[in-house]
């Protein structure tokens, strides 16, 4: 093997475990506190308040854009609203259906 080649063989295998540890280390990114917010604002709802994470989940309370007050739990790894709650203890909301 000619130098130059070991040299771009030893550069290619380095490159490869760099990129495997990094990924094996950071794994999925996840949504933060403020990402969270991007989230449910984009949605519509207002006045949020991020309570806190219980894993690979996010508890926020916030005004849904029909006005009511819900507890919103969204998915820190999709960035998903995984569920909705009223905080009135009423029944959800329900699709309009005319």
């Amino acid at each position: 093997m000619t130098a130059p080649a070991a040299v771009l063989l030893l550069s290619l295998s380095l490159m490869l475990t760099c990129s495997a540890v990094a990924a094996m280390a950071g794994g999925p990114r996840q949504l933060e506190a403020a990402g969270v917010e991007d989230v449910l604002g984009k949605q519509g709802f207002r006045e949020i308040r991020v309570l806190s994470r219980r894993g690979d989940l996010w508890l926020a309370d916030a005004q849904a854009p029909r006005g009511r007050k819900m507890r919103a739990v969204v998915d820190a790894t999709t960035g998903e609203i995984a569920g909705l709650r009223p905080l009135d203890g009423g029944p959800p909301d329900l699709p309009d259906t005319r």
